[in-house]
């Protein structure tokens, strides 16, 4: 990532997401909560985001590197961001994403922390042709962006200047946190499913060969919402199925995953975008 870079914002899936939670500070221990001695931190690469292959589909995928039906060609599951590809649309290959979540013992210090390459951050984050010229004029920097193809002329793939949300399903596990309604909060439960949603802001990159780079908007869980639960111990799972939240079509089950800003780019705080978003890059590993 270039250090003169003009853009600093985002990620994280993409990214980072995941915690509300993970606010662990010391406490006595609970009757009821089996808990690991410690656990951080958690942290993961993203790749593309692809849309499933379902039914039958029109493919057989090599049976000898795991067997089962294919589709193709395969698809990007948002129709609006994409990155670089000398294969797809000229450019270098320059995506990378990661997205790391620490907690320590001061609830202040429970921290998404930001930039490239061990914290997290996106980078080469574009609008596709069809997006920039639409609903995303408004997101999409000027045609190109100075960018230019491996082959040279202008890329038609400008970088995105609006939002992401980074988000994780948790399912949270706490000591002496809840009760009835209006309190006292003093019995340990474990909180039906969350989606908990991390903004990253991408701002366009001063490289002619490389798109957007996203960082978090935040830089911890308090900056975010002041709900680290002082003297609280919480087990946080992450990247659970949305069960409580209703499996959405539009959504991914488990990992944690990014979403484009939907139509108009932008993303709120703490909760998940409603303008039609689709996941752009997920946890995962790439084979090069």
């Amino acid at each position: 990532m270039n250090a003169s870079s003009r853009k600093r914002a985002l990620l994280p899936l993409f990214g980072a997401i995941a915690v509300v939670g993970m606010l662990f500070s010391a406490s006595s221990a609970s009757a009821n909560i089996v808990r690991p001695a410690g656990a951080t931190p958690i942290g993961a690469s993203v790749v593309i985001a692809y849309a499933p292959c379902v039914g039958a589909g029109n493919a057989q995928h090599n049976p000898a590197n795991l067997p089962g039906n294919a589709c193709t060609p395969p698809a990007q599951y948002t129709p609006r961001l994409t990155a670089g590809d000398p294969a797809v649309n000229g450019s270098g290959a320059n995506f990378r994403g990661n997205v790391k979540l620490a907690v320590t013992l001061a609830p202040s210090n429970v921290q998404f922390p930001s930039g490239a390459p061990n914290n997290n951050y996106v980078q080469d984050v574009r609008c596709t042709p069809g997006y920039a010229a639409g609903p995303g004029v408004g997101v999409c920097s000027a045609p190109g962006s100075g960018n230019v193809l491996l082959a040279g002329g202008a890329s038609p793939n400008p970088d995105y200047t609006g939002a992401m949300n980074v988000v994780a399903y948790i399912r949270i596990t706490d000591q002496a946190n809840s009760g009835p309604a209006g309190g006292p909060y003093t019995q340990d439960a474990t909180v039906q499913d969350l989606a908990f949603a991390v903004a990253a802001d991408c701002a366009v990159s001063g490289s002619t060969a490389i798109g957007s780079t996203c960082l978090p908007r935040h830089a911890s869980a308090n900056a975010l919402c002041g709900c680290v639960a002082t003297g609280k111990r919480s087990n946080i799972e992450v990247g659970v199925g949305n069960s409580a939240a209703g499996a959405a079509s539009s959504l991914p089950t488990g990992a944690v995953f990014s979403m484009d800003g939907g139509n108009d780019g932008v993303v709120p705080d703490l909760v998940a975008d409603t303008d039609s978003p689709a996941p752009f890059a997920r946890q995962g590993l790439f084979l090069p």
